[in-house]
């Protein structure tokens, strides 16, 4: 079984190094092809993705985009569409592969953030819930879906700012059974560094709720 591990990145050489080199680490390479979809950074990711003989897809900047664009060339069966800030470990790998049964399209992982607070360990909890009984995931879960699956549901949604990942969870669902791999990866905390954990988190739920209410069906039937 052929995966396909897609990275967008942004000036992201010191992350994406310590990415690529954790996945060379995990001894996967033989069954996964590593993807980095780079937005047009002015530092040295590309030279890092080439370093580590990762391909490399230049495209806009846009993650949704990147992402797409990704998906677009890659040849496995599988897409794994992970953060080049976040950490897959061995566990969760396997984890990862014990839990792709026929019947399953995609899913997410449970994460916990590096370095965590209380309120940041309280909201991966949360996230596990949500995950497990509702099927809601998002991008810093590292996203899997089957190729085909993916393509059919039309791939991440291009026209929002943000929250392109959370909109194709709630697509995902609906094209039959998910799961929230339990083994935990490791996802970094540094963009709850400027404004605080509590207040990042409050004002993600916030964007979040909008989004989903602003690209519900019930809204695009009033705007018509």
């Amino acid at each position: 079984m052929r995966i396909s591990v897609i990275i967008p990145c942004v000036d992201e050489e010191v992350a994406l190094a310590h990415c690529l080199d954790r996945l060379q680490d995990l001894g996967v390479a033989d069954e996964a092809e590593f993807i980095v979809v780079d937005g047009g950074s002015a530092d040295r990711t590309r030279d890092v993705a080439a370093e580590r003989m990762a391909r490399l897809v230049e495209t806009p900047r846009g993650r949704a985009r990147q992402m797409n664009e990704g998906a677009g060339v890659a040849s496995g069966e599988w897409l794994l569409f992970l953060h080049a800030d976040t950490m897959l470990t061995l566990d969760a790998w396997r984890s990862w592969q014990a839990a792709l049964a026929p019947d399953l399209v995609g899913g997410a992982f449970a994460r916990r953030f590096v370095p965590a607070g209380l309120v940041l360990a309280i909201t991966a909890r949360l996230a596990d819930l949500r995950g497990r009984f509702f099927g809601i995931f998002l991008g810093d879960q590292a996203l899997f879906v089957r190729k085909h699956v993916f393509h059919d549901l039309g791939g991440f949604n291009e026209t929002v700012p943000y929250g392109e990942d959370l909109l194709f969870s709630l697509r995902l669902r609906q094209a039959g059974r998910t799961c929230l791999v339990r083994s935990p990866i490791q996802s970094s905390a540094r963009r709850f560094r400027k404004k605080g954990a509590l207040r990042q988190t409050i004002l993600d739920f916030i964007a979040c709720w909008r989004l989903v209410r602003e690209n519900s069906p019930k809204s695009s039937e009033k705007g018509e």
